[in-house]
């Protein structure tokens, strides 16, 4: 069997160095726990993060998971906006 994705529309937003953090209005996103980068995902994973990766938020916004850049790249464009 063959399958395709579901279109949706996600917020997502890099996570680049020397840059603010993704998502910093809406709370603790993106955490450091003094040595690694981290986003926290809806199933409570610790999952690293690194310079470049897009964090996608996930749920009601609270949580998030990121995504490798070349992944992101294939997987999502920019949505039109609504006018």
């Amino acid at each position: 069997m063959k399958f395709k994705t579901r279109v949706r529309e996600i917020e997502a937003e890099q996570f680049l160095k020397d840059q603010p953090l993704p998502f910093l209005t809406r709370g603790p996103v993106v955490c450091f726990d003094g040595n690694n980068w981290y986003v926290e995902t809806i199933h409570h994973d610790k999952i690293p993060l690194l310079y470049g990766d897009w964090v996608i938020l996930e749920g009601e916004g609270f949580y998030a998971y990121p995504c490798r850049p070349h992944i992101f790249e294939t997987n999502y464009e920019i949505a039109p906006l609504c006018s």
